[in-house]
């Protein structure tokens, strides 16, 4: 499946970010409930994985940023393995109400590594290093 097919399925099988990230809420919808009547142990929590993997293969969180003491922003990113497809959303965390899923919808994203430097203290062997590099010139 590409993207838009993956995309499409998550809206057909009604698998909004909220379903996904609320354990109460994956519960409610129907295509759901009609999966869990051929489950084993309905009270299993892998349940769920189960039925996206049944219908997406396997699929894994491969970044979670947000939540308590993270600030407000709420964002998830979840890889479809078999379709190398990452989907991700962004909700909003507060520690009043939790995450709000409100107008946050799925969106097809690509990983993208990025260079970062930090200025910080050196430490005395950044120091010791910085030295010897002077003594050699």
């Amino acid at each position: 499946m590409n993207y838009k097919e993956i995309l499409s399925k998550l809206d057909e099988y009604k698998m909004t970010p909220k379903v996904f990230g609320n354990d109460g809420d994956r519960y409610n919808t129907p295509e759901y409930q009609e999966y869990l009547k051929t489950a084993v142990d309905t009270y299993n929590s892998n349940n769920f994985w189960n039925y996206v993997q049944s219908i997406f293969g396997e699929t894994e969180e491969v970044y979670q940023h947000g939540g308590e003491g993270q600030g407000d922003s709420y964002i998830q990113v979840y890889l479809f393995v078999e379709h190398n497809v990452h989907v991700r959303y962004d909700a909003f965390y507060s520690s009043y109400d939790g995450v709000d899923y409100d107008g946050c919808d799925w969106e097809f994203v690509i990983p993208k590594q990025r260079m970062v430097t930090f200025y910080e203290r050196p430490s005395k062997d950044d120091l010791r290093d910085l030295h010897i590099d002077k003594v050699m010139e």
